[in-house]
């Protein structure tokens, strides 16, 4: 849905020029949830504005539909636009207007005159949303999950194929965070949406995400499926951002108890999970498994594992081999 073709963008500073894109290749497939991740300055936001037009590429092409974004103007870029919704990190909502006016803004200025048209495409949303009873209520009388809510049924005004997501949660609380990432999870199954989504947070990529892009001082460095990208990091920011999400270094808090053992990093996907795979394995090869460190959890709906072990005793080469053949990918790492 979503091409970028040697795309890139400058600014003019002080009279210099500041590269915040590097010329790059990218696309986005039509119903996916694509990340975009990277620390401030990275270019993550500009990549995303040159989607919708609200900033213009210094050279290249942003193709949304075959159509080259860059080409348009006035009635056309309006009418593009109309197509692409947007949830901004601060909500810009209009605080002297109704939550009801402000999710019907966009369809005023779209000129839908039908007023009943819009009254009932409102209520719609606002109930979807989970806000049906806040109509009437203005931004100030709401919390930051709420403004957001607002400001996310206020993007499918206009019925939009595809949704940008500009720091959607990064003004939230962690269990606010959750809620309104599940939200737009479920209204991307159901509208069928290509949502993009840009964060500094892995946790972020890892709950929602199909597919992300790691983005370092204006170059994508890594892309890839967010199981892969997340449980195999490739590229050193990469694994910062990885390892911030883990909030420790295992390795280095093991201890000498497991110094002289053999150490790897097992990671298991699905149903492999829950099997007993390492128990079975320590039977049949009398090797004990030492836990350094690890986590199970979920990478959007697939659960995974991966663990740091100390192997010891028995035949450690039968229990590697015993962990790849139960469906493990194993690292060896000392």
């Amino acid at each position: 849905m979503i091409h970028f073709q040697n795309i890139h963008k400058s600014y003019r500073v002080d009279g210099r020029e500041v590269v915040a894109l590097h010329p790059l290749d990218l696309r986005i497939e039509t119903g996916e949830v694509f990340g975009i991740i990277g620390r401030s300055g990275a270019g993550k936001s500009t990549l995303l504005r040159l989607i919708n037009g609200l900033e213009r590429p210094s050279g290249g092409s942003v193709l949304i539909d075959g159509i080259d974004m860059a080409a348009l103007d006035g009635a056309a870029l309006r009418e593009k636009r109309r197509g692409i919704g947007m949830i901004f990190q601060h909500f810009n909502l209009l605080a002297s207007k109704t939550v009801a006016q402000n999710v019907a803004f966009p369809l005023r200025l779209a000129g839908d005159a039908d007023r009943a048209a819009v009254e009932r495409r409102v209520a719609g949303l606002l109930e979807r949303v989970g806000l049906g009873g806040h109509a009437n209520h203005y931004p100030a009388q709401l919390s930051g999950g709420q403004k957001q809510r607002v400001g996310i049924a206020r993007a499918l005004a206009c019925e939009p194929s595809i949704l940008l997501c500009d720091e959607a949660t990064s003004a939230l609380d962690p269990e606010t965070t959750a809620s309104v990432l599940r939200l737009i999870g479920e209204i991307h199954r159901e509208f069928g949406l290509t949502v993009v989504l840009i964060t500094h947070e892995m946790d972020v990529i890892r709950r929602i995400c199909d597919r992300v892009a790691v983005l370092d001082a204006g170059r994508p460095v890594e892309v890839g499926k967010v199981a892969d990208v997340f449980l195999h990091p490739q590229h050193a920011t990469t694994r910062r951002f990885v390892q911030e999400y883990e909030h420790e270094d295992v390795l280095n808090d093991a201890g000498e108890s497991v110094a002289a053992a053999k150490r790897i990093r097992v990671t298991l996907r699905g149903d492999s999970v829950h099997a007993p795979l390492l128990a079975r394995i320590a039977r049949g090869t009398q090797v004990d498994f030492g836990l350094i460190g690890g986590r199970v959890d979920k990478i959007k709906d697939t659960a995974y594992a991966q663990l740091t072990l100390a192997l010891s005793g028995g035949d450690v080469d039968a229990a590697l081999r015993g962990l790849r053949e139960g469906g493990a990918v194993v690292e060896e790492i000392g």
